[in-house]
């Protein structure tokens, strides 16, 4: 099929103008700007200390709806081995149908240590180990046990205010606590 260079050139000329009316010249440039900036803002400028400290914020603000939270509870007696040895039960709270917090309980006797995981816009933001069961709920973060910064699923922080020594292959239980954060995020659906 042959086109007419006639028809072409009317066509190119309408789409040129309309490209070029204000309302999509405005369009443009703000998304170039906001490509630009995306650009600019390497990971290295990222701030660690902002983000902890907003972490920490949302962590308070999740514990204060927890009381309100939506709550679901599963029994580990039918999940795979390793967590229906290591819990008892695992907690799930919810804003607006959206999971914000999950805790983990052990079985009495055999330990008393819990793990908080805390979610934000549906990303783990946070994890929390008290080795003693008494959770994280009004507590200062120097007076937890373990807690582990997470963005993007990586680890941003780690801080370990308990005596025990981190052994084995790995240098930290972060890249686990993601792993598990993820299944207990299937378990609930």
């Amino acid at each position: 099929m042959k086109i007419n260079p006639i028809y072409l050139a009317v066509i190119t000329l309408f789409t040129l103008n309309a490209c070029n009316s204000p309302e999509k010249q405005k369009e443009v440039k703000e998304t170039e700007a906001e490509t630009e900036v995306v650009s600019e803002t390497p990971e290295s400028d990222f701030d660690k200390d902002a983000y902890i400290q907003k972490a920490d914020s949302l962590r308070s603000a999740i514990e204060e709806l927890s009381d309100e939270a939506e709550r679901a509870e599963i029994s580990t007696d039918s999940l795979r081995g390793q967590l229906k040895q290591k819990w008892s039960k695992i907690d799930y709270y919810m804003d607006e149908g959206n999971v914000i917090r999950i805790k983990t309980y052990p079985h009495e006797g055999v330990s008393q240590r819990t793990e908080e995981f805390y979610f934000y816009k549906g990303e783990l933001i946070l994890v929390v180990i008290e080795d003693d069961g008494s959770g994280s709920k009004g507590k200062d973060k120097s007076q937890l046990d373990k807690i582990y910064y997470f963005h993007d699923d990586s680890l941003v922080e780690e801080i370990n205010n308990s005596q025990e020594t981190e052994y084995g292959i790995r240098q930290s239980d972060s890249e686990r606590l993601i792993q598990e954060a993820r299944e207990y995020l299937k378990l609930l659906k």
